[in-house]
């Protein structure tokens, strides 16, 4: 999980470095993500697989790809059982594939 964080972070330095100017804007969402990244590694590990289950789950989400959203889903409240974000998008996903398996029926 920290090496993906990690691949990240070295593509945008990479594309910032590519680039002949760099804005200071750039400079400002560098320092962001840096800080961004410090801060998920002071959390306890747990804490970071939960992130990370739930960002990929609602990634998933966001692109129609239901079941595997909620096996992540399902793996986040391994981790944390009564959240009630895991367990609400959870649902929903499941909602959704209700609906779309009435779709291909008809």
């Amino acid at each position: 999980m920290k090496l993906l964080i990690q691949v990240i972070i070295i593509a945008s330095f990479i594309h910032m470095a590519s680039a002949q100017e760099v804005s200071d804007q750039t400079r400002k969402n560098a320092n962001e993500i840096s800080k961004t990244l410090d801060n998920f590694n002071r959390k306890p590990q747990w804490q970071q697989k939960y992130e990370i289950y739930m960002t990929g789950g609602n990634y998933l989400m966001n692109n129609n790809d239901y079941a595997n959203a909620i096996k992540s889903f399902n793996k986040a409240l391994a981790i944390v059982p009564n959240s009630q974000e895991a367990l609400v998008a959870k649902n929903y996903c499941r909602q959704m594939l209700k609906e779309q398996s009435k779709g291909r029926r008809k």
